[in-house]
């Protein structure tokens, strides 16, 4: 098993094309690092995209927010501008596990792997060319209120579709 920490999008990108075997993106590490001691996945490589630049951040755009993918649920609920635009996305990030677990888990790997204690996406070698569009999970403050209407799976579907059509 190698572990990478690319500092940019494009060489997490390339590693996951390039990767002939199982490839798994580490962001908190909620939900791959359990099932690794458990012996249920065993990646053959590991990209950490904690380091790279603007993945960890919060942004306000002008058609609402930009939720980076390694930024972990807890830091959701530190942004009063997000709380105010967003309460059911906050709201539902606090619902994920406990404190600790909030620390680390993210509310994009929860998406990816729709699991409440998750964080993992894993892609196959031909898969790695959605991994740009997976790097933040944007959604308008129509979407927040209907995201805590949806079950997890519908929206999760949803959610891919938009990235997918970024």
């Amino acid at each position: 098993m190698r572990y990478i920490r690319p500092l940019s999008i494009e060489d997490a990108v390339g590693l996951l094309a390039g990767s002939t075997g199982t490839a798994a993106i580490l962001a908190g590490g909620s939900d791959l690092l359990v099932r690794m001691k458990g012996g249920f996945v065993e990646p053959d490589l590991i990209v950490d995209i904690k380091a790279i630049d603007g993945l960890s951040e919060i942004r306000e755009t002008s058609d609402g927010f930009s939720i980076g993918a390694a930024v972990p649920c807890a830091v959701l609920g530190e942004s009063s501008a997000l709380k105010k635009a967003w309460p059911g996305v906050v709201e539902a990030a606090k619902l994920i596990g406990s404190k600790q677990v909030q620390g680390r888990c993210t509310i994009v790997g929860n998406l990816c792997n729709a699991s409440p204690a998750a964080d993992r996406c894993v892609l196959s070698p031909n898969s790695a060319g959605s991994a740009a569009s997976e790097r933040s999970a944007s959604m308008s403050p129509t979407d927040s209120s209907v995201a805590t209407r949806r079950s997890s799976s519908s929206y999760v579907a949803a959610t891919a579709d938009r990235l997918a059509a970024e």
